[in-house]
Parts: structure tokens; sequence; C-alpha cells
């Protein structure tokens, strides 16, 4: 605290640029009464200290206190500090320049304090100066994202947020061109607005992706924090319906040695093993069989669900006379056509039919 003019009735508490603390009290005239260093003081950036500074006019008793704790050795002098002051400023010293720190509270007694009577005030908050995330516990499937808004309490530049979107566990930012990976910093998010302008050109699978939003609490001191009330994403669930697989019609024509044909003979396909394919549910053995009979050209033809697609070799075609000595065709493939004649089906090269 300097008073007017400068140098009279002077109080500092200066810490030097070798760690030092150091009081000095300055009479009415301008002359050193106390002028000592306490030792050395290592604060930290960004942490929050209570100085007290207790000069006994009387005995000249001079104490120093960080935190409640005194600081150094009691320093005893007494002088003259009678004389009006016209004006004081704080946070200024000898010379012209401010203190490089932030006062946060200033208070004067009208008595001498001591260990005693001390109370030290109750330490404020302090929030992390790390840009903390904070994430929904769940997501959201989703083909697109139309719309982003936030309701928040901010006070800029010294605590704001941004916000980032989660697609299927990669953070993703707008950095002005595109959507692109984020490291998760406030650096690489963006703000509801931002987010909002630009979420229709999000790309997103048709079937959907798992979409959350990540929010990210920026304060600059520490001594603050941004609020949040809500975060409301709306997003649009498209899901294409999976499209029936084509069916391949499968023929063949059944003679007997001679060439004649045979007609009234029982051929029918099935699968070895259940199947999904597209919207198309293929259930194995007899629940999936599909049966014709020869017609009088001998000729038999059925329709069956390609397999090329998903390369599986799952059917068998069974000849069944009725005379107990069926024809069985096993491990065969159905090509993606519209028709394929049985004898061109690929089989499995393992299967020997």
């Amino acid at each position: 605290m300097t008073g007017s003019p400068v140098g009279k009735n002077q109080v500092n508490i200066d810490h030097f640029t070798n760690g030092q603390l150091r009081i000095e009290i300055w009479s009415q005239t301008g002359v050193a009464i106390i002028d000592t260093a306490q030792g050395p003081f290592s604060a930290v950036q960004g942490q929050v200290y209570e100085v007290t500074l207790c000069w006994d006019v009387t005995t000249g008793a001079t104490r120093l206190f960080v935190d409640g704790t005194q600081f150094g050795a009691t320093r005893t002098a007494t002088g003259n500090r009678s004389g009006s002051i016209t004006s004081f400023r704080v946070g200024g010293g000898l010379a012209t320049s401010l203190s490089y720190a932030e006062i946060d509270e200033f208070t004067l007694y009208n008595q001498s304090l001591f260990l005693a009577d001390y109370t030290p005030l109750t330490s404020p908050i302090l929030y992390t100066r790390s840009d903390p995330a904070v994430a929904t516990t769940g997501s959201v499937l989703a083909s697109a994202v139309s719309a982003f808004t936030a309701v928040t309490t901010e006070s800029a530049p010294n605590t704001v947020v941004g916000y980032q979107l989660e697609i299927n566990g990669t953070k993703k930012w707008w950095d002005g061109f595109a959507w692109s990976d984020s490291d998760g910093t406030y650096a690489e998010s963006n703000t509801a607005a931002e987010v909002s302008t630009n979420a229709s050109s999000l790309s997103l699978p048709a079937l959907g992706a798992q979409v959350k939003p990540i929010v990210v609490l920026r304060s600059v001191d520490g001594l603050a924090t941004p609020d949040i009330t809500s975060v409301t994403l709306t997003y649009q669930l498209v899901v294409e319906e999976p499209t029936a697989p084509r069916e391949c019609l499968v023929y063949g024509f059944l003679q007997d040695i001679g060439g004649d044909n045979i007609p009234g003979v029982t051929v029918y396909a099935e699968a070895d093993f259940g199947f999904t394919h597209g919207a198309h549910v293929q259930r194995s053995g007899e629940d999936g069989r599909e049966t014709t009979t020869t017609d009088s050209e001998g000729r038999w033809q059925l329709y069956m669900v390609e397999t090329e697609t998903i390369a599986l070799y799952p059917y068998r075609i069974v000849v069944d006379p009725g005379d107990g000595d069926a024809d069985v065709y096993t491990g065969l493939q159905v090509p993606d056509a519209v028709t394929c004649p049985f004898a061109d089906l690929t089989t499995r090269t393992d299967v020997h039919c």
C-alpha cells in the first residue's frame, strides 16, 4: 500500500525474483522503519494465498502470516507514521509498476492482530485449469444430427465451454472446413452454434452410429467455472430395411440310361445349417425344405436363395425316386443369378457329390 506522496507512510510486502518475501514499512517522512527479508517463499502459480502483515505501532512488534502461519521472525521497530494520507494505491510499490498477482480481498484493521486472534478466511474453491471434459454415460444411435443447443452460464474469456461429438468412440470437431478427429482439448472443440450449423455435414452410417456430446469446461484462473444447465442433441435414426436377396431358379432334367424322361420323381432342396441373408431367414433341414416333382419331360425347378454374395455352401439337393436309393448332392452354393442349371451349381471343393 503506497501513500501519497509516494514513499511516505508506505507499506510493502515484496516477493523478489530471488524468492525472498520482504517487509518494508516507511515513516511519514519516507524513512524506512522496517526493511527486512523474512525468508524464501515458493509460490505456486494459480494457487491462492492469504497474506497478513501485523505491526504494533506501540511496541513495534511486526509479524508476517501466510495462510495463518507466521512466516519468518518477529521484527521490532517503531517510527512516526502520523500525518494525513490523501490517497493510497494497492498493488504498487516504490516504482510505478503493478504487481504480477491478483488481489482478491483487501482488509485494513485498526488494531494489532496476533497469532491467537488470527482466523484464516475460508479458502476459495479452486477449479482445475486442465480443461476437463464431461460426457453422458450413454449414447444414442443416430444416422444424422440435425441440431445442437446448450444452456450454460459462462463469463468469457475466463470461463467458457467447448463441445465435441463422439462418434463410435472417436471425438470429432468442426475444424472450419470439415469434421476431423479431435484430441479432446478445448483448442479442438466448438461452440454450440458451430456444432449445430455444421451438423448436417456430419457423415454417419445409414444404419446409424453411437453418438454422444462431449462438454469441455475451461477455467482460465481456476477461481470460477462455467455451469451447464442442459445440452440438447437433435438426431435422426433412419434405418434401411434389409433387402431380400435374389432368388435363383435352379432347374434340371431327369432321364434314364436310355435317354427317356422320368416324370413324377421327387426333388427337394434344404440347408445343412440355418443362416440369415438380408431379410431372409433360412431354416435348416425339413423346416426350410423346398420340394418339387419332375414333369412329363423330366424337368424340375426350385427357387432357391442365392448364397454366392455371402460365400456360403449350405445347400443339398436330393433326387428321391422313392425306391430307397436317393441321390444326394451336398455342399452347394447358389449363384447370384436369375437362373442356373443344376449342372452349373458351385460345389465346395471338399465335397464329392
